[in-house]
């Protein structure tokens, strides 16, 4: 009997379920003598790190040499690492691998063609729907799907003549979560689309939910009446609501189903039904519940920016993870200038308007994935993944002349201004901190400097 290792993640995704039926059925129907041993966990469904490297250890526990064959399912695994660490045991068992989805050099390869429908998805949008605003909402960044189909998006637009905008693009992971966040994001923006190109189903159900709440969609229309084929037999149709106390879910149609009104077997079945979603309701409701708690424990009210507690739980993990990487990360410090004269002449409200103009600033031009931090009383820092020097700069320049254009148009009677400094972080021989320390040296010195230019 020969032998199959299968290393997934994420037993819940709909592909990995059709790993192990193209399995069966293949077994069936070629009638082969091969066991599949899955080796499967969930260490992309949390937030907490150290529940994910304990997931993980699984992949761990196979000697993969002792099998004959190896199936890799990489591609929802965000952390480079340990794919990288799999991929390495894999090459060393010395028999055939197949990377499924994830194009990884000489291993074999199974996968979709993304980039053609990809492509051939935003033609449509294009050319039948006359789309010219369209965002792009991916998956794990780095993972080769989600570059194939953002590849696809760009090169799309760029045959059309349609100017590639980076602010319409927002990638987290292929859950429903991401979907939710875009929308808010491009809604914050101001760059809502004709169209929302998803790299997969559940980002775009996340899309949808965000844009129906947000009053963007009407997902009620709909028929009432199933589809039925002719039948030589009359035919009774019974509508069920499904709900529990006033709030409405949907309807269950049943057909020919008469034994079901005997003996209050319909009562019974429907109410176990709805006790079943009313207690996963409640149960979605208090994880949201704590959700909104730990983002109110990490954000700043004044500014709806993050406190100084994300510190810790945001800005710290997103240094880290691309300083291991060996990523750049931009770092830049951001101090309210006049804010004393502002408090002592025009007082403290104005002092926070300030405070609060420059923040939306701040928002308004620093990146989705960046983690920008209210540090201090007139203190901000922006931690930035994947900026360089260049970038840099030009962030910091887009900054000042908005914040010059707000207060030219704010018509108050102080300026809003800020000092701004930063540096690329490029070494993790040195720590978040002292390249925080850093960029505020360099801030001071641009205020020092401007304060002796007014003088």
């Amino acid at each position: 009997m020969k032998k199959i290792a299968l290393i997934t993640n994420g037993q819940a995704r709909y592909p990995t379920h059709e790993w192990l039926h193209g399995y069966r059925r293949y077994i069936s129907d070629h009638n082969s003598d091969i066991d599949l041993y899955s080796f499967h966990c969930f260490g992309n469904f949390s937030q907490d790190q150290s529940y994910n490297v304990g997931e993980y250890n699984i992949f761990r526990l196979p000697r993969l040499s002792d099998f004959d064959g190896i199936l890799l399912d990489l591609a929802p695994i965000p952390d480079h690492e340990l794919k990288e660490e799999i991929i390495i045991r894999a090459r060393r068992a010395s028999v055939p691998v197949i990377s499924l989805l994830d194009k990884v050099q000489n291993l074999y390869f199974s996968g979709i063609d993304n980039y053609h429908a990809t492509c051939s998805l935003m033609e449509h949008l294009i050319t039948e729907h006359g789309c010219t605003k369209l965002n792009y909402v991916g998956g794990i960044i780095g993972n080769y799907e989600n570059q194939q189909r953002f590849l696809a998006y760009r090169d799309t637009l760029k045959k059309h003549g349609i100017d590639f905008e980076p602010d319409r693009i927002y990638e987290l992971n292929y859950e429903v979560e991401t979907g939710l966040k875009a929308f808010t994001v491009f809604q914050e923006r101001g760059l809502l689309p004709e169209a929302f190109v998803c790299a997969n189903d559940n980002i775009a159900a996340g899309v949808c939910l965000a844009a129906q709440e947000a009053g963007e969609l009407d997902l009620s229309t709909g028929k009432l009446l199933p589809e039925v084929s002719e039948s030589d037999i009359p035919n009774v149709y019974f509508f069920a609501p499904v709900h529990f106390r006033e709030r409405e879910i949907g309807y269950l149609v049943l057909e020919n189903c008469d034994y079901l009104l005997t003996h209050q077997f319909l009562f019974e079945t429907l109410n176990t039904f709805r006790t079943s979603i009313e207690a996963l309701y409640g149960k979605l409701i208090l994880r949201k519940k704590n959700r909104q708690l730990s983002q109110l424990y990490i954000h700043d009210s004044l500014t709806g920016l993050y406190n100084r507690m994300a510190y810790e739980k945001l800005a710290l993990p997103v240094f880290n993870q691309y300083m291991k990487s060996k990523k750049t990360v931009g770092i830049m410090f951001i101090d309210a200038d006049h804010l004393k004269y502002i408090n002592d002449t025009f007082g403290h409200d104005m002092g926070n308007l300030a405070i609060s103009s420059i923040a939306s600033v701040i928002r308004q031009h620093c990146p989705a994935n960046s983690v920008s931090m209210r540090y201090g009383g007139d203190e901000f820092v922006c931690v930035i993944p994947d900026y360089d020097q260049t970038q840099m700069q030009k962030l910091k320049q887009n900054l000042l002349d908005s914040l010059a254009t707000l207060s030219r148009n704010s018509r108050m009677a102080f300026p809003i201004e800020a000092s701004i400094g930063f540096v690329v972080a490029d070494d993790s021989v040195f720590s978040l901190n002292d390249y925080i320390n850093l960029a505020d040296e360099k801030m001071y010195a641009e205020k020092k400097e401007r304060k002796a230019t007014r003088q």
